[in-house]
């Protein structure tokens, strides 16, 4: 039976999802992760390799003994690591050949993983971004923030996912958030009081700021995130669809918990345009932000990797996975009409962001019902009180399985907590 591999080194629980869709297809899922991630908990995980730390040599076991037909590139650590090996010379030449594959031309890295190389190949491409500029000094980013007007957002050029990233309202807040964005991690919370952190950067502290690279300035368009998600291969997009974010966490600019299917057809042509320019290969995400002014979109990042919902097509509009696994494994299968539904409430992100949301009622929730062993693995992962939740019988309103006569609540607790090692409701 023909093998796809997922390469995961970060703890994200988006990751675990994927092989149930490519295993409907009939293709068997392997992979390369770290011990103990959410991936490892998938009823329909065929086989693992832990990673070691030696990549190279992680990827030579991983080919030798499950000879995939291609890589999945799941997260970002995977992004930032596999890319480089391509060329690599000391590994064999078949396995340079799969990440050939599997991820397209080596050079169009460049363009994706930094967002100001981002920006101006979009500007290359006529497409729309924010204005922006790159600042060395907080005296820069206040002069931009002067000639374009407030509000602004200051970014760090390689975080992702709205990391790294702060609005600013006033140029206390860009003064506080630009000398933040430069310190340690976990001194960035001194940002909430401004006039401590200037002090220790100023006088306290030389050397306070860890990093002088600059920051990314752009106008900040206030507006509703969008996203498409596409599968290409050696530039050539083969399926995509676009979603807006109806909610997030945190606001404004968090992940997303709550996706909703739209029809933007600038959004797949700007995807399109960007992954020919690039001649990148496999799953990849294009984030938006469409202006409330005028509803237009500015392009914002590029995210060559599986994202959250990249496996939810089928309900989307567009079957990536089944694309993915005709392209690169061979696998075809029947055709399948799609179930198109209005919303999807991500789980356990919207059930996190308000219990008592009222998308957990209204909308399809993506509850792994038939993988109990990672929803127990996710039950685990949750903070104390929301368990506490759970066990006294809070969960909110979570969706009534389609099968069975069990209430909600017996339901989840049947998969978090099994008495037996089925996974009948």
């Amino acid at each position: 039976m023909t093998a796809i591999a997922l390469v995961a080194l970060d703890d994200w629980i988006s990751t675990a999802r994927l092989p149930e869709s490519f295993v409907e297809m009939g293709v068997t899922v392997v992979a390369l992760c770290r011990s103990g991630v959410p991936l490892e908990h998938s009823r329909y995980l065929a086989a693992s390799v832990t990673s070691t730390g030696d990549l190279g040599a992680d990827l030579e076991r991983l080919f030798e003994e499950y000879h995939p037909a291609a890589l999945v590139v799941c997260d970002e650590t995977a992004l930032r690591k596999l890319y480089p090996l391509i060329d690599t010379p000391t590994l064999s030449p078949r396995l340079r050949s799969l990440l050939r594959r599997s991820l397209g031309d080596p050079s169009g890295l460049h363009w994706v993983i930094s967002k100001w190389a981002t920006g101006k190949l979009a500007e290359k491409l006529n497409l729309r971004v924010p204005a922006q500029c790159q600042a060395g000094t907080p005296e820069a980013a206040l002069a931009f923030a002067k000639k374009v007007s407030y509000p602004i957002i200051l970014k760090r050029d390689r975080d992702y996912g709205g990391m790294g990233c702060y609005i600013c309202r006033s140029d206390q807040e860009t003064l506080a958030n630009y000398i933040a964005l430069q310190t340690p991690g976990v001194l960035r919370k001194l940002r909430r009081w401004p006039s401590v952190l200037t002090f220790l950067h100023r006088f306290a502290a030389p050397g306070f700021a860890a990093s002088s690279e600059p920051l990314i300035v752009q106008r900040y368009h206030e507006g509703q995130l969008a996203f498409t998600t596409a599968v290409a291969r050696d530039g050539i997009m083969l399926g995509g669809f676009s979603v807006v974010a109806e909610q997030v966490n945190p606001l404004p600019i968090g992940a997303s918990t709550v996706v909703r299917p739209i029809e933007c057809p600038e959004l797949l042509q700007a995807t399109r345009a960007l992954i020919r320019q690039t001649g990148i290969s496999g799953f990849i995400g294009v984030d938006f932000i469409l202006d409330s002014s005028d509803g237009l979109p500015y392009l914002l990042e590029i995210n060559p990797r599986a994202t959250p919902v990249c496996r939810l097509g089928r309900l989307l509009g567009s079957d990536l996975c089944a694309l993915f696994a005709a392209s690169f494994a061979g696998v075809t299968r029947g055709s399948i009409i799609p179930n198109i539904v209005p919303a999807i409430a991500l789980f356990p992100n919207e059930w996190l962001r308000s219990w008592r949301s009222p998308y957990l009622r209204n909308s399809y929730v993506d509850l792994p019902y038939h993988d109990p062993t990672l929803l127990a693995h996710i039950y685990r992962s949750l903070p104390l009180y929301r368990r506490i939740m759970l066990a006294i019988g809070l969960r909110g309103t979570l969706p009534r399985p389609a099968e069975g006569n069990r209430t909600r609540w017996k339901f989840l607790r049947s998969k978090v907590f099994p008495k037996t090692g089925t996974d009948s409701p």
